[in-house]
């Protein structure tokens, strides 16, 4: 199989992830949103709480995040100074970029060695959420479910960067 076929499969499992995980920020947002609002009717008319109202919405707002973050770096809107990397030509910009993409990916596998070993203690204590009576680790599966997809999307981002520096 040659590089061109390979990397066409990658490109097309990483929008495949990226199509998922935009339904899943969608669907976060959505339950976030009628939740929070229910809270607050409930707070306002009924003069009661919801017990889990604040932990769900917690675990969906780190879902939401961390998911995003990873969506955000796939198309390249996560924050950057474009200001100074404009003012070079465009085969250096090149270059910049797939050194920053090279640091993100460093980054990205030392936070999800750290996440990996985290979730592993989460899983063998088995400790349960509070108001939901989940096991928490459900929570934190959001943060390194995102570092993950972050780990794809950054090793496409330097292997697009190396094509485009290669074709020029």
């Amino acid at each position: 199989m040659n590089f061109e076929k390979s990397l066409s499969r990658f490109e097309s499992f990483c929008n495949t992830l990226e199509t998922i995980s935009e339904k899943v920020i969608i669907l976060t947002m959505i339950l976030m949103v009628v939740i929070v609002f229910i809270e607050v009717v409930t707070r306002l008319f009924l003069e009661t709480s919801i017990t889990w109202s604040g932990e769900i919405a917690r675990f969906l707002l780190i879902w939401l995040v961390f998911i995003g973050a990873s969506v955000a770096q796939k198309k390249g809107e996560l924050i950057a100074i474009e200001f100074f990397i404009n003012l070079y030509s465009q085969k250096v910009r090149i270059i910049i970029m797939f050194v920053c993409h090279l640091i993100v990916l460093f980054f990205v596998l030392l936070v999800s060695i750290t996440g990996f070993s985290f979730m592993k203690s989460m899983i063998k204590f088995n400790q349960m959420s509070p108001g939901l009576g989940i096991p928490i680790w459900w929570m934190y599966l959001g943060y390194y479910l995102g570092i993950i997809f972050m780990l794809f999307y950054s090793t496409l981002n330097i292997i697009r960067a190396a094509v485009q520096f290669r074709s020029r």
